[in-house]
C-alpha cells in the first residue's frame, strides 16, 4: 500500500485524466485513518469518496466501471471474471497471470500512472471485449465441482471400508 504524499499524488494523477476524459470516479477509500486522510484532500471535480464498499456493491460497481485502479491482488482476481480492465498501483504482482492481458502495472510514478489511465480509458471498450473473450487466467468457477467429481469418482473406485471384522 500507499500512504502520504506518495497516495495523493497517485490519486491526483488518476483523477487528472479521469477529468480530462469526462470518466467520473468513485473512490471507495479504505478505513485506514491515513487513508482516509488522502481522500479528504481529493478535491477533483469528477471525484466522489465514498465508504467501504460490501462485497456484492464492489462487484456491481466493478462490473459497470471502464476502469478500476487498485493495489489489491484481489480485486483483480474478481475484475478478471467480470471483464473489467484494471491498472494496479504496484511495481511488482503476486498475481502474474493476469499481466498484461487482463491487468496493466502502473507502478507508483505518477506521471506513468497519468498515462496508463488515458489509455485504459481510451480503449476500455476493446479491452473489456479482449479480457471477456480470454477468460479468466484464474480459474472458470467450476473447480469445486470438478473436485467433488474426482472424490466420488475415486471413492467409487475403492474400498473405502474401514476394516471391517
Amino acid at each position: 500500500e500507499s500512504f502520504g504524499s506518495r497516495l495523493q499524488a497517485m490519486a491526483d494523477s488518476v483523477a487528472r485524466a479521469c477529468l480530462a476524459r469526462g470518466v467520473p470516479v468513485l473512490w471507495p477509500a479504505h478505513p485506514n485513518p491515513v487513508v482516509q486522510l488522502a481522500a479528504r484532500w481529493q478535491k477533483s471535480t469528477n471525484v466522489k469518496v465514498i465508504p467501504p464498499l460490501d462485497y456484492v456493491d464492489f462487484l456491481a460497481h466493478a462490473q459497470v466501471a471502464s476502469l478500476v485502479v487498485t493495489d489489491s491482488g484481489g480485486i483483480v482476481e474478481e475484475c478478471c471474471s467480470l471483464g473489467t480492465p484494471t491498472l494496479q498501483l504496484r511495481e511488482y504482482t503476486d498475481r502474474q497471470e493476469a499481466v498484461p492481458t487482463h491487468s496493466w502495472l502502473a507502478g507508483r510514478d505518477p506521471g506513468k500512472i497519468h498515462a496508463l489511465v488515458m489509455t485504459a480509458l481510451d480503449n476500455a471498450d476493446l479491452w473489456r471485449r479482449q479480457i471477456l473473450a480470454r477468460g479468466n487466467p484464474f480459474g472458470d468457477g467450476t473447480a469445486g465441482r470438478k473436485i467433488a467429481a474426482h472424490i466420488i469418482d475415486w471413492l467409487g473406485r475403492n474400498d473405502t471400508s474401514c476394516g471391517e471384522a
